[in-house]
């Protein structure tokens, strides 16, 4: 059976197939996500910066902590009554809010966040309501009072925006997660008193990943829960401790574009982070009032670099701290769409974007495969990978556990890498009937570990190769 890029209907068809499926679906998936489970070594301490008091950049007991999409650091100087907004270097920018009436009026705002649009969100504890303004401070809304029912609040702590502007409240009295538009319309709510799945003693902050995956601390239950974006119960992890993995009641928490979590351990006084499914990567931070130290550490935020940026609520202060290894922000599965240049039909006409954009490799001339990353143009027009970060975390778990596993799938990737090369080249490539075979098993061993969804996601991709008889017709 022949391949070549530029023949029959059928030809053309199935290089579609074999690129943009088993190829990009799978083995890149393996490629790439394998190295990138490793933990960062460890978190530099760069700068802090605040004092007490009421003046520009001064703090009264600070909690929450936000980037925008410039970098910039908006604080919610919550005994101030005010937001103040800070460069990525502690440079002091601009300040709105405070205790006096009218639409600038904050009385305790504790819990912030940004959307893509650079509009900021503020969740004001003792006046119970969500106020939205834009990134200069401009009022545009509010939403919320007192009380228990849909779209009231009783003690409201964190909040996170998601990628289409929905909003995500802590309303920590009232044990539940609150779900609005970006205008405060009510959508949904989920949660109540208790320590089963989906149950709250008191969530304090929220966080969304790229995905639309939601994070809780559950403070007084000392753990981490994860919902889907309606509010069905994924995992959790966590109990009351000092060890890696435990907590103290946690407060804020944030992710970064790999969806790895960081969470604000205030009475363990340090930051801890996690991967998407709660494996504990690292931690920094111990008690005192020295560099790389936290009297009571409240909320974290990351920005595009991996810096992160911690409220010291008693200090008072926020530090900034840097990885030491660079992150690289690429995981899971891959999808590939072009430009025009490229014929349309060796690609689909949409593909999902739900991930990291990798862009800056302009100066190659085709897809180069590593272990660690994907480098990629095209001579026929530039090509854009994107990752979708729900399936190559859990492949991930499932090769670390077993050597052998992962072993079999860099096999396959090596044997498939020069088939690759050849199709981008125009040239025409014949697969190995054992080739498509080892796939295939591979996808049975890694089924017999996957969760149920991801199951379904193999079988179909399974599937896939046999309705267009990749294997049948090399028997």
């Amino acid at each position: 059976m022949c391949f070549r890029s530029t023949s029959s209907d059928y030809c053309r068809k199935t290089i579609k197939k074999l690129f943009m499926r088993l190829v990009p679906g799978w083995v890149m998936l393996i490629l790439v996500t394998t190295p990138l489970v490793q933990a960062q070594e460890g978190y530099i301490f760069v700068t802090k910066w605040g004092s007490f008091g009421s003046g520009d950049g001064q703090l009264a007991f600070p909690y929450g902590i936000a980037v925008g999409p410039q970098g910039t650091i908006y604080v919610a100087d919550t005994f101030n009554s005010r937001i103040q907004k800070f460069s990525v270097d502690g440079a002091f920018f601009s300040t709105w809010g405070s205790p006096e009436e009218g639409d600038n009026q904050l009385g305790l705002p504790v819990g912030i966040s940004v959307d893509v649009a650079g509009n900021i969100y503020v969740a004001d504890s003792s006046l119970s309501l969500i106020k939205k303004f834009s990134s200069e401070g401009t009022f545009i809304t509010t939403w919320g009072e007192a009380g228990a029912t849909d779209g009231q609040f009783s003690a409201l702590q964190g909040l996170a925006v998601d990628s289409a502007g929905n909003v995500y409240a802590a309303d920590f009295a009232n044990n539940r997660i609150q779900k609005f538009t970006s205008e405060g319309d009510f959508l949904t709510t989920w949660g109540s008193f208790g320590n089963g799945e989906g149950q709250f003693n008191g969530p304090y902050g929220v966080a969304v990943d790229s995905n639309g995956n939601v994070f809780v601390t559950d403070q007084a239950n000392h753990r981490i829960q994860k919902f889907t974006s309606e509010g069905t119960f994924i995992t959790q992890w966590g109990s009351n401790g000092f060890g890696n993995g435990q907590f103290f009641f946690p407060y804020g928490l944030t992710t970064d574009p790999a969806g790895n979590v960081y969470v604000a351990d205030a009475f363990n006084f340090r930051i801890q982070k996690f991967s998407p499914e709660g494996v504990f990567i690292t931690a920094f931070g111990t008690f005192g009032t020295g560099p790389a130290q936290f009297s009571l550490p409240t909320d974290v935020a990351v920005d595009g670099n991996g810096n992160a940026y911690v409220t010291d609520t008693n200090g008072p202060g926020i530090h900034k701290y840097a990885p030491e290894t660079p992150p690289v922000f690429t995981t899971t599965t891959v999808m590939i769409t072009t430009t025009t240049s490229t014929p349309d039909d060796i690609v689909p006409p949409e593909c999902p974007i739900a991930g990291l954009l990798m862009e800056g490799a302009e100066s190659l001339d085709r897809i180069r495969l590593y272990r660690d990353t994907v480098l990629l143009n095209s001579s026929r027009g530039r090509l854009y990978v994107q990752y979708l970060y729900r399936y190559g975390r859990e492949l991930n778990r499932i090769l670390e556990r077993n050597p052998f596993l992962q072993e079999r799938a860099i096999r396959v990737l090596h044997a498939v890498e020069p088939l690759i090369d050849a199709v981008l080249e125009g040239d025409a490539v014949e697969p190995s009937r054992d080739l498509l075979l080892e796939l295939e098993a591979l996808c049975d061993l890694v089924i017999e570990q996957a969760p149920e969804d991801m199951q379904r996601v193999l079988e179909d991709f399974k599937k896939d190769i046999r309705d267009d008889g990749f294997v049948q017709s090399l028997h």
